[in-house]
Parts: C-alpha cells; sequence; structure tokens
C-alpha cells in the first residue's frame, strides 16, 4: 500500500478523518512526459517515482476547510490554532495549504527558474523542486537535492533555501530525507503528529478538505468588451494581458503591445511583468514553414555548430532541421546521446559542445514555448546574458510573427 493511503486508513477514526478521506487524490499522468523531461534535464527519472506514477499516478493533498468555525464565532480558526499548538511544520503546511506533485509544465517553470538563480550562485542549480502547494511553487516546497547519486528531498522555501544551503555547504540540509520513498513516509509521520497534537487541543473538532481546485480559463471577449469601451490592457492583470497576447486575434495582440510595451520600448520595467518571446511562441503553429521550431532558427540567426562539435551534436541538428516544420518529437535515443555531452556537469554551458547539445535536447522535445525558449537561449547564451538576451530573442521573433502574420 502506498504510505500516503496506508496515512488515509491510520487517520479514518481521528478528528482529521473526514479531511484524510476527501484529502488525498490520486490522477492519471502520461508517464513518458515525465521521463522525457528529466531526459533533457540530464537526469534519471527516480525509479520510485515511476513507479508510483504508473500504480497511482500523481497525488495530491487538498488543504483543510474549517467548516465549524465559519459557522461558529466561538470556535478558534484552523489557522489560529496552528499558531497556537505546536506542531510539525511540515504537517502543519500541508493540512493547511496543501500539496501535490508537480505537472511537467510546473516541473519546467521551476527548473528554469532555479537553473536561472544558478548562474548567480552555482548551488542553487542542484535544487529542482517537484511537490508544491498549488498557490505558490515556490514556498511550503519540497526540492530533489540532485548532489547525491540517489536524489535527497529537502525542504525548499525560495527565502530560505540559500541560507540553508550556505548552512550545509556540500553535505545534506536539514530535514533532509535520503530519497522519495524515505520522505513520503516521514511525511505521513508528520501528519500523523500534527493531526494528534490537535486532537489533544480540540478532540471533538472534525476538519474536511477543501473543493478541488478548478481552473478557469479566461475569457477574452468580456475583457475585449471592456477595452473597446476604453479600459487599455496594461491596466489588467499580467495573466489577462498575457493570455490575450498569446491566443487573442491579431487586432487584440498588437493592441497589448501598444498598451502593455516591450521589452524594447519599456527598458525601466522588470522583464518578467513585460511580454516576453515565449508569449510570441504561444501564437505561432505548431507544424508547416511558420512553426514553432522554424522560429528556433530565426531567432538562432541560422547559426550551425562548429565543426569541432561531438558528432552525435551533429546528427542531432541535422535531425532538427529535417524536423522544423513538424511537431513530433525525436526518437529517444537520440536524446539519450546528447545527454551526457550537454550535462557532463551542472554548471553553466561553458563551451560550444554543451550549449549545443543542450539547445537540442530543448529543441527536439515537445514543442512547447518554454523548452523551445530554453533551446534558444542555450545557443545565443555565449554572447549575451538576461535582459540583453531576451531582447535579441524579442526582435528576431516579431518579424517572424509578422510574416506568419500572426501579429
Amino acid at each position: 500500500m502506498h504510505p500516503f493511503e496506508a496515512l488515509r486508513t491510520s487517520l479514518s477514526s481521528t478528528i482529521a478523518g473526514p479531511w484524510a478521506k476527501q484529502a488525498l487524490r490520486f490522477a492519471p499522468v502520461d508517464v513518458e512526459a515525465y521521463e522525457t523531461l528529466f531526459l533533457q534535464t540530464g537526469l534519471t527519472l527516480p525509479a520510485p517515482l515511476r513507479a508510483e506514477l504508473i500504480s497511482h499516478g500523481a497525488f495530491e493533498w487538498l488543504p483543510i476547510r474549517d467548516e465549524e468555525a465559519a459557522q461558529d464565532e466561538e470556535l478558534v480558526p484552523f489557522e489560529e490554532l496552528l499558531r497556537e499548538v505546536r506542531v510539525p511544520w511540515a504537517g502543519r503546511n500541508l493540512l493547511s495549504r496543501g500539496l501535490h506533485l508537480l505537472t511537467p509544465a510546473e516541473l519546467l517553470q521551476t527548473f528554469r527558474s532555479q537553473r536561472a538563480a544558478a548562474s548567480a550562485w552555482a548551488p542553487m542549480g542542484a535544487m529542482w523542486v517537484f511537490a508544491a502547494p498549488r498557490d505558490y511553487l515556490w514556498a511550503e516546497a519540497f526540492a530533489f537535492d540532485t548532489r547525491f547519486r540517489e536524489y535527497a528531498v529537502v525542504p525548499f522555501h525560495e527565502d530560505a533555501i540559500g541560507e540553508s544551503l550556505e548552512v550545509a555547504q556540500s553535505g545534506p540540509l536539514r530535514h533532509s530525507q535520503a530519497n522519495l520513498t524515505a520522505w513520503a513516509q516521514w511525511l505521513c509521520d508528520q501528519i500523523s503528529m500534527t493531526v494528534e497534537r490537535l486532537a489533544r487541543e480540540e478532540p471533538t473538532r472534525t476538519f474536511e478538505a477543501s473543493s478541488p481546485p478548478v481552473a478557469q480559463p479566461i475569457e477574452l471577449r468580456d475583457w475585449e468588451e471592456r477595452v473597446a469601451g476604453g479600459a487599455l490592457w496594461s491596466s489588467f492583470a499580467v495573466p489577462v494581458w498575457r493570455e490575450a497576447l498569446r491566443s487573442g486575434p491579431s487586432a487584440m495582440a498588437a493592441r497589448v503591445l501598444d498598451d502593455v510595451g516591450t521589452l524594447v520600448t519599456k527598458g525601466s520595467i522588470p522583464d518578467y511583468q513585460l511580454p516576453s518571446p515565449i508569449d510570441l511562441l504561444h501564437r505561432l503553429p505548431l507544424e508547416g514553414p511558420t512553426s514553432r521550431r522554424a522560429a528556433v532558427l530565426e531567432m538562432w540567426a541560422h547559426r550551425r555548430p562548429g565543426l569541432e562539435v561531438a558528432a552525435p551534436v551533429h546528427v542531432a541538428f541535422d535531425l532538427f532541421l529535417s524536423r522544423a516544420h513538424q511537431a513530433s518529437v525525436a526518437p529517444r535515443e537520440v536524446l539519450r546521446e546528447l545527454t551526457p555531452i550537454a550535462w557532463a556537469d551542472r554548471g553553466p554551458a561553458a563551451d560550444e559542445d554543451t550549449r549545443w547539445a543542450r539547445a537540442l535536447l530543448w529543441a527536439l522535445g515537445p514543442a512547447e514555448p518554454e523548452r523551445l525558449a530554453e533551446a534558444t537561449s542555450q545557443v545565443l547564451s555565449s554572447g549575451e546574458k538576461g535582459r540583453a538576451l531576451l531582447e535579441t530573442m524579442w526582435l528576431r521573433l516579431v518579424p517572424f510573427a509578422q510574416r506568419a502574420g500572426v501579429l
């Protein structure tokens, strides 16, 4: 039995019984999508995680909903109760905020974020957040610590992880668990102890789980009407105008760029608050002469690997050229041949072989904008960094998008 399922059973007769029954969920997943992403990052999908994905799918613990306190003003609200009672921090965080195994898209997001952080401080490149609350991926989370042969699992909070790494130097971090299996059991123990202490404080209370999260798509028509009435896209929340830019009609996308500005017209605004090359890649089709992969060639300025670069890189590059107008993923063996060249070490790409191998690993996988942006940056990053790199990508991609008729 999975440790999480065993915990649900053991909590059934406690004050957290109703919560445990409703809170633990498993959802089927595409295991190959996880395997491909791990391969592209130069890491191995841990055997326990692969087995769990096959047998159970991706786990999620929903947070507690304190219905009793909402209806009875004399009861101490759950969050306040947690502050008053000394409970283990991991159990407290899971009960109050929930926890889920990240999807491949979320894993890519945390991987790219932590690789970016590693450009300033190398040890951050060894961390990879894989489980987190739904409302925030970089707090009350857990990460693989890839410094060790069998990835340890460590607590991760972006405000504290740097200090933890400095204190630990090259050794294990505090609360580090040897592997995924040990972490699952440790987390169950933390939850059990939390429930025990809450039960001693409030033995008659019971708790239920919050409703499962439901993603609400952004209805662009409603926002378009507000723009027609005189509103500016720049006055709306970033997810709203970003969705309008990524999926709206060409006229809507052009208006977003006029109202919000771009990387090259608003130099004083942080790049994460402005349209990104990734947004334009979303507008391009998966296949054809104006495909997303063809756009990568445009942003690469049609550069090629040098003659001195390893043979597998040239083979992969020729394959990429032959598939630039297609959406299919390269055969797994091609990606595997690139991996030892791309990830001989976890540091920044310091030579041509490494840059091209990493670029092609990303470019030959699923044609997702975030992966293709990573492919582009690997080739261009030898001469440019940070915002300058994004500006170069942007300036090369805008004319391509205009010729494609999507902008």
